[in-house]
């Protein structure tokens, strides 16, 4: 379905209006490196104000033009003749996700395999008798061109035959804390923190204690540009998406998508070793997202076949609506309108879809299809998302289009309408919900999203209610699969 708007404001990106702008409705996203055409036949708009029987004097030599062969090719299959197109394009989406896996796939190859440095007890993250949490190091192969934070360059580098070529190796941190107080072996859960999180900041938090109370330890490490990962110059929110160098906006949450994939082989192949570490069951493993985190999360279920389980809080998708309705750390469309001289600011304006062009790889939405499985991993992710309504950093809409973009089932009561234009043709069903939808391979895996129609960006951490629902949702499927129940 398509969303339609009738531009009339005077503005330098629209030297002629009104212009008729289209987009798919949020939440429903044409699939990767596929071909399209837009077509507005000569009839429409005429029970409206809009005449589309005024064909444009060049689009009639436009039609003998080789970029719109694949369209007069497809014609007849539509039931149309060429006399009744007012005007049409071709276009071609990005391939999002090839690299990305490419890139996941080589760093899983990579030997040897990660070691852990400069590995310690924290005294002042544990508590006698009922968890430890201990800190080290491990290189992390980076594959952005040039040095952090990416003024320039930051790119992700392949040779001439498309093999990913790692440029350096940089020392991350982690923290591992994990219940004292069981015998049975700890599932292991990959913490996957916001912006401006800390290393440990977490630890003492109810959402760890609740998680490390039904048997998980909980690993967790600093993305770049966080903590002591950091480096002189940069800057959290300005070099994670980087619109000033779009080569390495592309390329920096691909890397923390990476860097999860490196620290699923060090839960597997490090941790056994290290002094004061329990036995870890490894063969179900799970990641919880929060915020940008969350983000990361989107996208690792989408290439990542080693995580079974995703638990995604205060996070949406669909980046040209993040960019008109972001106001921290500052009011983003306000900044572009007076930047660039323009008027209204939305999703559908040139502006807005060239960044979100450019953004495309990094954008979770392109990534949700996936998470029902692709050729490498055919039996899919469980995905549950948790959101509140007013969230302070993720606009509604954004989580409407991560739930229908996921095909995740909406719990009830639903805390808002997620579909509003009615055409997702998918109602909220009560609890609990387990194997709702089929993988690729025809497995059942579970789809969900719970949303919190008084909840925030934070809901999961102040919420008792949502906190045993994602708790529940990967403690479940230790045995079965994950449930969603309340």
């Amino acid at each position: 379905p398509l969303e339609l708007t009738i531009r009339r404001a005077d503005d330098p990106f629209f030297p002629i209006h009104p212009v008729l702008v289209a987009a798919p409705v949020p939440g429903f996203v044409l699939d990767g490196a596929s071909q399209y055409a837009f077509v507005v036949t000569t009839d429409f708009g005429e029970d409206t104000s809009f005449d589309g029987s005024a064909v444009p004097h060049a689009f009639g030599q436009a039609l003998t033009e080789p970029t719109l062969a694949p369209l007069l090719e497809c014609l007849p299959d539509l039931g149309l003749d060429r006399s009744e197109l007012a005007t049409a394009t071709v276009f071609s989406t990005q391939d999002t996700l090839s690299e990305l896996r490419s890139l996941r796939d080589h760093s899983a190859s990579l030997a040897p395999g990660p070691v852990v440095d400069n590995w310690q007890w924290l005294e002042d993250e544990s508590v006698a008798g009922s968890y430890e949490t201990w800190r080290g190091e491990v290189d992390v192969p980076i594959y952005q061109r040039g040095d952090s934070p990416y003024w320039v360059e930051g790119e992700m580098v392949f040779d001439d035959e498309g093999t990913p070529v790692v440029q350096r190796w940089e020392k991350v941190a982690f923290a591992l804390s994990f219940p004292v107080d069981i015998k049975e072996p700890r599932h292991v859960l990959i913490w996957q923190s916001g912006a401006r999180a800390d290393l440990t900041g977490w630890v003492n938090r109810p959402l760890a204690r609740d998680f490390r109370q039904a048997g998980f330890a909980i690993i967790k490490f600093l993305p770049q540009f966080h903590g002591e990962r950091n480096v002189d110059g940069g800057d959290l929110d300005l070099h994670t998406y980087n619109y000033l160098n779009p080569a390495a906006g592309r390329a920096v949450l691909r890397q923390e998508v990476l860097d999860v994939s490196w620290f699923v082989r060090v839960v597997r192949e490090s941790l056994g070793d290290l002094e004061g570490v329990p036995l870890l069951e490894t063969d179900y493993l799970t990641l919880i997202g929060h915020s940008q985190g969350a983000e990361v999360g989107a996208m690792v279920a989408a290439v990542e076949p080693e995580v079974d389980a995703f638990l995604l809080h205060g996070v949406g998708t669909y980046l040209s609506e993040t960019i008109v309705h972001r106001t921290d750390p500052f009011d983003v469309p306000a900044t572009l309108q007076d930047f660039f001289g323009i008027g209204e600011v939305d999703r559908f304006h040139p502006l807005i879809q060239l960044i979100q062009l450019g953004g495309d790889v990094v954008d979770p939405s392109n990534h949700l299809k996936a998470w029902k499985g692709w050729s490498g991993d055919t039996d899919g992710s469980h995905v549950l998302m948790v959101n509140g309504y007013h969230d302070q950093d993720v606009y509604f809409v954004s989580m409407n289009a991560m739930t229908i973009g996921g095909d995740a089932t909406v719990a009830e009561p639903a805390g808002w309408d997620v579909d509003p234009f009615d055409v997702w043709d998918v109602d909220a069903v009560a609890t609990p919900i387990v194997d709702n939808r089929e993988a690729l391979s025809g497995a059942p895996i579970t789809l969900a999203s719970v949303l919190f129609a008084d909840g925030d960006h934070y809901t999961l951490y102040e919420n008792k209610e949502a906190r045993d629902i994602g708790v529940w949702f990967l403690q479940s499927g230790v045995d079965a699969s994950p449930e969603v129940d309340f």
